[in-house]
């Protein structure tokens, strides 16, 4: 039996800053245009302001005496996520599979 960690596992598409080019450039030449970012994991972290997703997770193990870990989070400005979809949800039944 798969046991899903109770934190919220979302879908993720967010709009990012890009640029840097490595050399100069003419600026007409320069495309307006959003960077789309998607992402897929759970929300480990929260505020006001920002979510934290993180794509891998670990429960807690007292026999090796590790805590709870993620890994790959990822912090996403709140004001720049376009949609988030909650994952969970999508499901009709409480199987998960085994």
């Amino acid at each position: 039996m798969i046991v899903l960690p109770d934190y919220k596992l979302v879908y993720v598409k967010w709009v990012d800053a890009y640029g840097c080019s490595p050399s100069w450039q003419e600026i007409k030449g320069i495309p307006p245009v959003p960077h789309y970012c998607y992402s897929v994991g759970w929300i480990v972290a929260e505020s006001e302001h920002v979510i934290v997703a993180a794509p891998h997770y670990s429960p807690a193990n007292e026999e090796i005496g590790a805590e709870e870990q993620c890994s790959g989070d990822m912090a996403i400005p709140k004001i720049a996520i376009q949609c988030m979809i909650d994952l969970k949800k999508l499901g009709n039944s409480n199987d998960h599979g085994t």
